[in-house]
């Protein structure tokens, strides 16, 4: 993963964040569309 993506990553999802018990789907839907844009800008 590139420092960029880590950090984008890091803003929605703290170091040690055990994503199976993850059930806002909500949450993670708003970081995929984060993500997509901040790759279509580049």
């Amino acid at each position: 993963m590139s420092e960029n993506t880590n950090k984008l990553v890091r803003q929605y999802f703290p170091k040690g964040t055990y994503f199976e018990k993850i059930r806002a789907k909500r949450r993670l839907k708003k970081f995929n569309i984060k993500l997509t844009e901040d790759r279509e800008l580049r």
